[in-house]
């Protein structure tokens, strides 16, 4: 019997061993691509609302489809983020209609060639409203603008889009969806985040001090929006400890200092895993 228990022992613990190390790992990659997904799953819907007017086009006559000009709503002008949508809203306008003979997806480099040559014909950098689209229009032939505006929200941001008529500068459709902030890339929203240390000039508080305790409460900075949820957690917890030793270590000496006596009491933690943590330290 403690033959077969070995043997079992033996088959199975490797295996186990490998399934969990298979599944940490994963995890690691998992949060990137999901949070891809969700912006891309968004913006899926609105081109979907979209398709049912290039659904009814003619046939027979070839038409043109641009992504140009998404802008954040309150700056006036493009980042990272409506760069990104830009290039999503295309890749996605490739894969539904690339079997249609009669439609062309104009590629970003194509774009900004022919606004070279407008504006250089023009003798003129920017256009009044519905001009571009028209100018676009005549150069290239009939088709479809595709443009919008991103603005923040308390924990979320809107995403706005038209499809605007290239002869005519008609409003044809218009749609919008919703992203959760935590929900995307952090790398992409770097100009919707307010940083932890600019919203919060002082990241620790003394609340109480006695003869041989002080309590601290202490703001962490959000962890990267790419971290599994639980290393998010953990990271955000280093994060305030890290805070509160070098604030102890420059309160009472560095000599003084033992992490032993820094007891965590209570932790919160915002929509980007930043936390806010209530620190004992016994002294």
């Amino acid at each position: 019997m403690p033959l077969i228990k070995k043997n079992l022992y033996q088959y199975f613990f490797p295996k186990i061993l490998t399934a969990f190390f298979l599944l940490l790992l994963s995890s690691f990659f998992y949060s990137p691509i999901c949070n891809a997904d969700i912006l891309e799953d968004e913006l899926e819907e609105i081109i979907q609302d979209f398709q049912r007017h290039i659904n009814v086009i003619n046939k027979k006559q070839k038409y043109y489809i641009v992504v140009r000009s998404f802008i954040d709503k309150k700056t006036k002008k493009a980042n990272t983020l409506t760069e990104e949508v830009e290039s999503i809203l295309i890749d996605i306008m490739i894969d539904r209609f690339s079997e249609k003979k009669n439609i062309v997806i104009l590629e970003r480099e194509r774009i900004e060639a022919i606004e070279k040559e407008i504006a250089f014909e023009t003798n003129a950098t920017h256009f009044q409203h519905n001009a571009w689209e028209q100018k676009l229009g005549k150069k290239i032939g009939a088709g479809f603008l595709i443009t919008g505006t991103i603005s923040k929200r308390s924990k979320s941001l809107k995403i706005r889009a038209k499809m605007i008529d290239l002869i005519t500068g008609e409003i044809l459709s218009s749609s919008s969806g919703n992203v959760r902030i935590d929900e995307i890339d952090k790398d992409l929203i770097k100009d919707y985040i307010v940083l932890f240390k600019k919203k919060h000039k002082k990241q620790i508080k003394i609340l109480k001090q006695s003869k041989n305790k002080i309590i601290l409460l202490v703001l962490g900075d959000p962890p990267s929006a790419s971290m599994p949820i639980l290393i998010k957690k953990s990271s955000a917890i280093k994060n305030t400890e890290t805070k509160a030793s070098a604030f102890i270590k420059k309160k009472f000496g560095n000599t003084a200092f033992n992490p032993d006596k820094l007891i965590l009491d209570d932790i919160t933690y915002d929509n980007n895993f930043a936390a806010t943590i209530t620190y004992s330290y016994y002294y």
